[in-house]
């Protein structure tokens, strides 16, 4: 109440409003946020894949590479012994993850490219191609 009684009397910065984005405004933001949540899954797998690996003193992986999983599979502790079973399934399982989030990522990026190319001239694409060149 206070809040809105400032804002009446005119006070300069005592509130803001804030527009209500529509639903195709809100519907255009999603493929950006899905992105960026599987961007931070990608990093958030990749940190505990080489923190398991770096409890077994393997400190040369990159989980990054294509080949990861079968790099995985040659790796050995620097006692020269491989990597224990469960361990081993796990960070296969996490690599097979990992793979699929980066699928689900192409396919956002393809989306959006799509939608790009098929409508170039609409209010949001013009600024995004705008700003490309």
């Amino acid at each position: 109440m206070r809040a809105f009684l400032g804002w009446l009397r005119g006070e300069a910065d005592h509130c803001s409003m804030a527009a209500i984005p529509t639903l195709e405004e809100e519907d255009r933001k999603r493929p950006n946020r899905e992105h960026q949540k599987l961007s931070g899954e990608k990093t958030r797998i990749i940190s505990r894949v080489k923190g398991t690996l770096v409890r077994l003193g393997i400190r040369n992986f990159n989980g990054n590479l294509r080949y990861a999983a079968a790099r995985l599979k040659l790796m050995r502790t620097p006692e020269g012994v491989t990597i224990p079973p469960n361990t081993m399934a796990e960070l296969e399982r996490d690599l097979a993850q990992l793979r699929f989030i980066r699928e689900q990522s192409r396919a956002i990026e393809k989306a959006r490219m799509t939608r790009l190319h098929e409508a170039p001239l609409e209010q949001p694409h013009a600024m995004v191609l705008m700003l490309g060149r």
